[in-house]
């Protein structure tokens, strides 16, 4: 039974777009391509605005203000198509010797392209060799992908 359609049933579109679209025999109208609108599917669709990810951005070496208790989130620097999560991540400076906290706590928030672990702790070496040598690092990063989602104060331990 699939190749019951008569011919006479058939209808045609008045004025269709060849470039955007294309007649639907059955209904009669015009079918759009993407990118194309209208009835005859001859005008360009206009181009939707890009979207943002809401984040807090902060870091502690760089702000005088203190990142661990912002909340005010902002626009990421790029659409959301390119940084589509929110970050976190609190690093801690710890003595070789005796364990002890050396310094404060570093903070840093912002916007990402790359979503590593929801939630992951680790222990790393300082970048700098003379400091590799004497003290551990350990962080731990946060990461998600709504809206607002590293504005709670206390999500970092």
């Amino acid at each position: 039974m699939c190749n019951d359609i008569v011919s006479h049933d058939l209808k045609t579109c008045s004025a269709c777009d060849v470039t955007g679209g294309y007649c639907d025999y059955f209904s009669g109208t015009c079918v759009c391509l993407d990118g194309w609108e209208g009835t005859n599917c001859s005008t360009v669709e206009a181009p939707s605005d890009p979207v943002y990810r809401q984040c807090v951005q902060c870091d502690d070496r760089f702000d005088p203000d203190d990142c661990s208790s912002k909340t005010i989130t902002s626009p990421c620097p790029q659409p959301i198509d390119t940084l589509p999560y929110c970050s976190s991540a609190k690093t801690i400076t710890l003595s070789n010797e005796n364990s002890d906290i050396v310094g404060k706590p570093v903070v840093s928030r912002g916007c990402t392209a790359q979503f590593t672990h929801e939630d992951e702790c680790f222990f790393s070496s300082p970048r700098d060799s003379f400091m590799s040598a004497k003290y551990s690092e350990y962080t731990c990063t946060s990461m998600c992908d709504t809206d607002y989602c590293n504005s709670e104060s206390n999500m970092l331990f």
